[in-house]
């Protein structure tokens, strides 16, 4: 297995380790500035003041995150609130909700006009989840010195140093836990108990009540929030699988029907991922999809994630799904 580190806050520096001693507690010298100090002055005026109820959501987010570091024999890491920064929907800029800015030790929200605290949390359980996974750097000897990320989760710059692998596993395996702990919170949590004791009356007074766009029932056990509306109209959300997370479902069940002397059933095969994802060692993966189908699969899979389209980089998840699908 790759090295790891046990704290946190201290992420391993690939490609320094005898090469410049004094730089590299610079480095982490720095890098742990970053994690305690995050005062931005470009975000001034841009951030939700945090509530009380907001801090309730990141004390059970870290909680509940904390319990899955666990689980696979880490310790706990909580994430202050400091470092989570809710920007105002004018400033954001964009195309996702949140991201985890690994640069700068930072979760980055977009607290939105009108979201859902269930939504929220989920957005602030997504980027920790990604800021609580393995972590480490890459540093680049010679005349052009720079430190870049290499391991985010699984998320991994290849043997080439320029191309990452596993991007779309490891947001698989990262939404798939989001939404298991959202459901966890949605029994658990008091800050969502009126919302979800809403939604269970509404589902027991409105259990035949159908989608009117696809016909389909409104209710099923993938609902996690329901509202009335004044003319008693129902809006009604749900989890829904990405593509992403299809593809790593149908890529877990061929490993597990191929691996049954090796693995009980198929959440076993999910650990393994998850583990990986928490401890580094994306080797261990590599080694498993290719001895489970045949050598090269990587680097076959690789070539979906650093594709392009007009001459752009693209991550063609419809074509890495198709191919998931014919292994």
């Amino acid at each position: 297995m790759e090295k790891f580190s046990i704290d946190p806050v201290n992420e391993p520096i690939i490609g320094i380790a005898g090469v410049n001693n004094e730089l590299e507690e610079r480095i982490i010298r720095n890098r742990k500035e970053d994690f305690l100090n995050q005062d931005f002055k470009e975000l001034e005026g841009k951030e939700v003041e945090k509530t009380f109820e907001h801090i309730k959501m990141i004390d059970w987010a870290n909680a509940a995150t904390n319990e899955l570091r666990r689980k696979f024999g880490l310790p706990d890491f909580n994430i202050p609130a400091q470092n989570i920064h809710l920007i105002k929907e004018e400033f954001w800029k964009h195309e996702v909700r949140a991201f985890f800015e690994s640069k700068y030790r930072a979760i980055m929200i977009n607290e939105s006009v009108g979201v859902i605290k269930i939504e929220l949390l989920g957005r602030i359980l997504h980027e920790m989840l990604h800021f609580k996974s393995y972590n480490s750097l890459q540093f680049t000897c010679g005349n052009d010195q720079k430190l870049t990320r290499h391991q985010v989760g699984l998320d991994t710059l290849s043997h080439g140093a320029k191309k990452y692998i596993f991007k779309n596993f490891n947001e698989a395996i990262i939404e798939k836990l989001t939404a298991k702990l959202e459901s966890n919170a949605l029994g658990q949590a008091d800050f969502l108990r009126k919302d979800k004791d809403r939604l269970d009356a509404l589902r027991t007074n409105n259990a035949d009540s159908v989608n009117i766009n696809s016909g389909e029932l409104l209710f099923n056990e993938n609902t996690y929030w329901a509202e009335e509306d004044g003319n008693g109209f129902i809006r009604a959300r749900e989890w829904k699988k990405s593509i992403k997370e299809e593809m790593f479902d149908i890529l877990v069940d061929k490993i597990y029907q191929r691996n049954k002397n090796r693995f009980d059933d198929k959440n076993m095969v999910i650990d393994e991922f998850t583990r990986v994802m928490f401890y580094g060692g994306f080797k261990e993966i590599i080694k498993l999809i290719d001895d489970t189908f045949w050598p090269g699969t990587v680097q076959a899979l690789e070539k979906f994630e650093n594709s392009e389209k007009d001459g752009k980089p693209f991550n063609d998840v419809v074509g890495q799904l198709q191919f998931v699908k014919d292994l």
